[in-house]
Order: structure tokens, then sequence, then C-alpha cells
């Protein structure tokens, strides 16, 4: 990602050499601290602290990496590790942290080469722009915690949390790595690993909004021709993508082969989500809409080409899904109390309907 000098703050001032400005305990605020240590070259860092008790603890080391950090509040604390090598003058490092409210926790290690931050105009449910950045935490409320680890070249992130109680971690490594998180709300807890080379940017968005939900995803898959060719054609892809709305819905989905699709959206209260696409597999879809109270869906997908469609709305329903083969469709429609439904697909081109409906 190249660097656009719009995207950040003026007060950069274009400098060449290692920058830190520190704003820590301006007038009537008390006990703020801010440590930064800089090697290497080109590094610039502008902390702006304002409130009491907030500490901040900046290294970086390498050339050219950017790291703004913005607290205002009582009680925040942030650990920023940066260390980044940019063999491209117009390519640059960079972390972008805004805490406000009372006890934010953010720590933060980011690693590798090419790593670009930039903030977007919208989030609320909006796809992001493959521009998008490097690492942003954004927390606003009390109680928050961020812990994020990124390595690779080009790694993207951002996590805005706005309430209280929310916890979120992301570990990445590989190349083009990068989970969004949004979580509006309160008590929500989102984890997401991604472990390989070649994702597009994109791979996976979290958005959480409600109370209390909880949303795991790991990708240790490829996007290979799905991304290029989408990204080709101006479509952004995200090949993970869950969102919660309501409270103590979970989610938990994994993706482990070769240009798989999950799309997961909870509504309401107590629903579970469980997904697996096997290794191995290459260009499953499955898409899960739970709208309701309780209900629950198992999908496992191995095979090709295989695709999955549920539709819970109702209560304490249940169902699984299971595929292995070439080319299977499952639709499952469940619109009841109680409703269980189980369906397995074992070889190639078989269509399964279940429709369990209070309403025909």
């Amino acid at each position: 990602m190249h660097f656009n000098t719009h995207t950040f703050r003026s007060a950069m001032l274009g400098s060449a050499g290692a920058v830190a400005v520190c704003l820590a305990m301006p007038l009537g605020a008390q006990s703020n601290q801010s440590t930064v240590t800089q090697t290497g070259d080109d590094n610039e860092t502008t902390i702006t602290q304002i409130g009491s008790d907030n500490s901040s603890d900046v290294t970086q080391s390498g050339t050219v990496g950017l790291i703004f950090l913005d607290q205002d509040g009582t009680n925040n604390s942030s650990v920023i590790n940066q260390s980044s090598i940019a063999t491209d003058p117009s390519i640059f490092a960079g972390i972008d942290v805004i805490q406000t409210g009372s006890d934010n926790v953010s720590v933060v290690d980011q690693f590798g080469t090419y790593d670009d931050v930039s903030m977007p105009s919208t989030v609320n449910g909006n796809r992001l722009p493959p521009s998008s950045p490097s690492l942003v935490v954004n927390q606003d409320g009390t109680g928050n915690s961020s812990f994020i680890t990124q390595g690779g070249i080009d790694s993207t992130t951002l996590v805005l949390q706005s309430g209280d109680g929310n916890d979120s971690t992301i570990l990445q490594g590989g190349e083009n790595s990068g989970p969004a998180v949004f979580q509006f709300g309160n008590g929500n807890t989102a984890l997401a690993v991604t472990e390989i080379d070649n994702f597009a940017l994109n791979v996976g968005f979290i958005r959480q909004f409600g109370d209390n939900n909880s949303a795991t995803f790991q990708r240790d898959g490829s996007t290979g021709d799905l991304t290029g060719s989408a990204a080709d054609q101006g479509i952004f892809i995200i090949p993970l993508d869950i969102q919660q709305f309501g409270a103590f819905n979970t989610v938990n989905a994994t993706q482990s082969g070769h240009d798989d699709l999950a799309f997961i959206t909870q509504i309401g209260a107590g629903n579970v989500s469980t997904s697996v696409q096997a290794a191995g597999g290459d260009s499953n879809t499955l898409t899960v809409l739970q709208e309701g109270l309780n209900g629950q869906s198992n999908i496992f997908q191995a095979g090709t080409d295989n695709n999955a469609l549920l539709t819970q709305v109702g209560e304490d329903n249940f169902s699984g899904i299971a595929q292995d083969g070439l080319a299977n469709l499952a639709t499952v429609t469940q619109g009841g109390i109680g409703d269980i439904s189980n369906v397995t697909q074992t070889g190639s081109n078989n269509t399964a309907t279940v429709n369990q409906s209070v309403t025909p």
C-alpha cells in the first residue's frame, strides 16, 4: 500500500529525521506518563494525552515508522512496539491509536514492511476499501481492551470499540493479512487469527452491535483466484464476514481451505453458529442467518464448490449440515419452535431442501 500524505495529520510536517512530539501533561492534567524510544532512521511519534493517569510506552525501530497516539480521559494505557524497514521511500508504516474514556487498554506489536494506515471515512456496515488501515485502534468508552500482534507485509487491522468492557484480540501472520473488528455495545468479545500468506485485503470482518456477543474466527486457508479476479473488477470480497445484532450470540468460524466464503449473521439472543471449512477444500460457500432465540447451527464443508444456505427464525431451532463432495447444495429454512434438521451430503451435484416453517 502506498502512503497518501493527506491521510495523516498535517502535523507531520514532512520531517525526515526521527521526531517525537509528546504533549503528556497539559495545564490542569495530572500524572500522565509517556515514554518514547526510537532507534533507526525516519521514525515519527506524536503523543497527546489529556486527562489524568494515562500512560503510553512507544518503541520504534527501523525506517519510516509513523505512530500517533491520542488518549483523552482517565487511566488509559497503551503499549506499542513497532519495527518496520521500508525499501521504497513512498511506502510507510503506521499506527494510529485513539482512546477516549477511562480504563481502556491497548497493546500493539507491529513488525514487517510496507505497513500503512488511514482512518476510513465510514465504518458502520460498510466494507472498507483496499487502501484501508494497517493498524488503527479507536476505543471510546470504559474498560475496553485490545491486544494486537501483526507480522508480515501490508498487514491491515482496524478495531473500533465503543461502549464498555469490550475485548478484542487479533493475531496475524503472512502477507496482506487483515481482519477488522467493530464492536458497539458492552461486553462483546472478538478473537481473530489469520496465519498464512497471500490474503487479500479485507479478508475478514467481525461486526457486533449489542451486548455480550462473542465471535471467534481462525483463517489459515488461502485466497487466490477469487480475490484476484474480484479485485480486477473493483469488487471487494470478504471471505469471512460475521455480523451479530443482539445479545449473547456466539460465532465460531474456521476456514482452512482455498477460496472459501462464509457469511454469518445472527440477530436476537442466545444464538450459536459453528462452522468449519476444512483444509483441502476449494471454493465452498456457507451463508447463515439466525434470527430469534437460542438457535444453533453446525456446518462442516469439505470438497469443492459446495454451498450451504441456512435460515432459522424462531426459537430453539437446530440445524446440522455436512458436505463432502462436489457441487452439492443444501438449503435449510426453519421458522418454528424446536425444529431439528440434519443434512449430510457426499458425492456430486446433490440437492437437499428442508423447509420447516410456521408460515408455508
